[in-house]
């Protein structure tokens, strides 16, 4: 069995034309957010690894669900930044067979757009803080679109209130 968790980023600061958009950061209700699902993830999985867009939005709402695991392997990769669904699921694939679970915490529209290449999953855009957790029935990641998925979870923060 192997483990997806695609993750969006907590709810940041507006766009502004002080601030570039990789640099932005959580807004207090995300960061809340980003705490409330750690807590809630901690309780469904544990990634064998955790792949990070380096934006800071993304880096901080990792700090805030990683500590809810604690030490985690993770990788913060500048390519996952408003990453294509392609490069995502190429990354996906791409993963050691000795994992099980991995969590990809990244930005829209990919991370939406992966979750649509699976078949029988359809979302229009996964809201800030959402996660989706998609199990497959294979001994390999390489194998994923050859396999029947099953939804383990999905969840973001108002479902939780």
């Amino acid at each position: 069995m192997k483990t997806i968790i695609l993750m969006r980023h907590s709810k940041t600061e507006p766009t502004n034309n002080n601030t570039i958009d990789f640099d932005r950061k959580l807004t207090q209700n995300g960061i809340q957010d980003a705490k409330k699902m750690g807590k809630y993830l901690a309780n469904k999985v544990k990634p064998d690894v955790m792949l990070v867009s380096s934006a800071q939005r993304t880096r901080q709402t990792w700090s805030n669900i990683h500590e809810c695991w604690g030490n985690i392997p993770t990788k913060f990769d500048s390519n996952l930044y408003l990453a294509s669904s392609e490069f995502i699921w190429n990354q996906i694939q791409n993963l050691d067979s000795l994992l099980d679970t991995v969590l990809i915490l990244g930005h829209n529209p990919g991370i939406s757009e992966v979750i649509n290449r699976i078949p029988k999953f359809r979302i229009d855009i996964l809201p800030t803080s959402g996660v989706v957790c998609i199990e497959f029935n294979t001994d390999t990641f390489q194998n994923i679109p050859k396999c029947e998925a099953e939804l383990g979870f999905f969840s973001h923060p108002s479902i939780l209130d």
